[in-house]
């Protein structure tokens, strides 16, 4: 609070030109009606009014609008009939008519008796400061919409219903996503006599991960048409090649947002496994067999395409099938990644659990391995009983 008396004692001391005229802001001197007995250059300069056009009038009067927030306006008023001091930032108006957003600060003046006598606004112009505040909001905002929209097409589209319930009976899906919706997917079929597995990992988080989850769902779904369980090679390759094609506008090019695969054609009649896997470990784990099987490539005209193979399995023994997320995820305690040799040994020590035991116990693994640690990737891990 400063001592205000008839004279200004600043003035008096010279100081007053100094900090209240030549100063950019607007200074505003009023007394306890609210008043105007003093504006500077500054507030010329900045609202267009002279002190003859505004000695004498109250602030609100002409410097506020319909735009002009009245929560704020309110809130002010409350404060100066209390004499406490007002730190603000309000929507005004120009003499012309535009809007500014300044930063009000505003104190009681004290007299000789320690009384207040007089209100002194200081007032800095924030409009440059605000707009960037308004943009950025803006774009949180589409960017909340976009993942609102990402999050309902997932739901629509990987819908779960009774008929995956009794393709598997004895099965676990553990399913974490790095953001609200993740790149993540999976389907679980059944074509002819064979029951069909495909996890799928788009590279991406966040809505364009599930915008692109979903061109690969529906893509995957229509060669499982075409070629039914001909080859899950055969399937994988043309899918992922249609994918870049429609990202890449026709061109076959290597594409950033690819989508990395598992497909499983399970034959419960012959006891009998044909898979093709891009980059992603398969883990098979019963009384007798424990396996983590690597994907098998080979180069074709400059690329590298994945190959079919073959499994015999036992009944009662489990198999996985895995996108990237768990074994490549850091842990606190030890700055290191999780690693797939930990996750085989994980599931080497849970697969005779039933599957709801295993998914909990691989949540809580994971939860406590990373620790504070941001979760790196989407998580998915399919468990099933054959």
């Amino acid at each position: 609070m400063l001592e205000y008396t008839d004279e200004l004692k600043l003035s008096e001391e010279g100081l007053f030109d100094d900090l209240v005229r030549n100063t950019s802001n607007a200074v505003i001197i009023a007394d306890l009606d609210g008043s105007i007995v003093f504006c500077n250059a500054g507030f010329t300069k900045i609202t267009g009014y002279t002190l003859e056009e505004v000695q004498g009038k109250k602030p609100g009067t002409f410097l506020q609008g319909p735009k002009t927030d009245p929560v704020t306006i309110q809130r002010i008023s409350n404060k100066l009939h209390k004499f406490e001091r007002v730190n603000e930032s309000i929507l005004n108006y120009h003499k012309d008519g535009s809007t500014y957003w300044l930063q009000l600060d505003i104190y009681p003046i004290l007299d000789k008796n320690n009384e207040p006598s007089h209100f002194m606004a200081i007032e800095s112009v924030i409009t440059e400061l605000k707009e960037t505040e308004q943009l950025a909001e803006e774009r949180q905002e589409r960017i909340e919409e976009n993942i609102s929209y990402a999050k309902k097409l997932q739901q629509a589209l990987f819908r779960k219903d009774s008929l995956e319930q009794e393709i598997f009976t004895d099965r676990f899906v553990l399913d974490q996503p790095k953001d609200e919706v993740g790149g993540d997917f999976y389907i679980i079929d059944q074509i002819q006599n064979k029951k069909i597995v495909f996890v799928g990992d788009c590279t991406g988080h966040g809505a364009s991960g599930a915008i692109l989850t979903a061109l690969c769902t529906s893509t995957v779904k229509s060669y499982l048409t075409k070629y039914k369980t001909l080859s899950p090679a055969l399937i994988i390759e043309k899918s992922r090649q249609k994918v870049e094609e429609l990202l890449q506008g026709g061109e076959l090019e290597s594409v950033p947002d690819n989508m990395e695969a598992t497909l499983l054609f399970i034959d419960e009649s012959r006891q009998e496994i044909k898979y093709a896997s891009t980059t992603q470990e398969i883990y098979y784990i019963g009384e007798e067999d424990n396996l983590k099987i690597k994907p098998e490539k080979v180069k074709v005209d400059g690329r590298y395409e994945v190959q079919d193979k073959t499994l015999k399995y036992k009944p009662g023994s489990m198999i996985y099938a895995a996108s990237d997320g768990f074994k490549d995820q850091f842990g606190e305690a030890s700055g290191k990644k999780f690693s797939s040799k930990q996750l085989h040994e994980t599931l080497s020590l849970l697969f005779e659990a039933p599957c709801s035991e295993q998914e909990q116990k691989l949540t809580n693994t994971f939860i406590k391995w990373r620790g504070s640690e941001s979760q790196t990737d989407d998580v998915l891990i399919l468990g099933i009983r054959l």
